[in-house]
């Protein structure tokens, strides 16, 4: 499978879901869209071409937002995070230690992005996609199944993750960065 056949697929059950001949696993419109951490580039390419796509031939409302800026928006509300200054990070680092510094991010991290994105969704209606890139910029501090589960039932839209690996679980290649698990909804794989 390719880009072509993979974004097809997404695509085919994303309208599907909104015009009600496609049911997504367990009835929950999130779509786990898998592809190799090497094609991120391309990933980013295709999403947003699939969100242009969505919007103009099938008048379906879809917004495409990156993760690592929301990434950003949580450690600057957190206020770890002073935007063009990196300095901050690394005196941060040397006060904590980089351990304690992780864990605290890992537990601070995944309720505020949650929270960001839930501001952004809430309103949405069930006809609207939000397509979410650059997920491999939360590695190692939160899981997306996380994100999901804090969006389960607080949203109506359809929410399309764009998850760099070849399956669930294993983020970025990393045997060491097991996701949980939250698996509802449809995941589709690069095969």
């Amino acid at each position: 499978m390719g880009w072509n056949e993979l974004m097809a697929e997404v695509e085919e059950k994303v309208v599907g879901t909104i015009r009600g001949s496609f049911r997504p696993l367990d009835g929950i419109p999130f779509f786990t869209v898998c592809y190799p951490p090497e094609y991120e580039r391309e990933a980013v390419r295709q999403f947003k071409l699939l969100s242009e796509r969505l919007k103009a031939g099938e008048d379906i409302p879809s917004e495409v937002t990156s993760m690592k800026d929301i990434l950003k928006e949580a450690l600057s509300e957190l206020g770890v995070f002073n935007d063009g200054d990196e300095r901050w990070l690394v005196e941060f680092e040397r006060e904590k230690g980089k351990e304690e510094l992780i864990e605290d991010l890992k537990m601070y991290l995944p309720d505020k992005i949650s929270g960001i994105l839930l501001n952004r969704l809430v309103d949405k209606t069930s006809n609207f996609v939000a397509i979410l890139i650059r997920t491999g910029a939360l590695y190692p501090f939160v899981r997306t199944s996380s994100i999901r589960a804090k969006l389960e039932n607080r949203i109506k839209c359809i929410l399309i993750i764009a998850y760099p690996a070849n399956e669930v679980g294993e983020m970025l290649y990393s045997g060491s960065f097991n996701l949980g698990g939250y698996y509802r909804g449809e995941i589709i794989h690069w095969r």
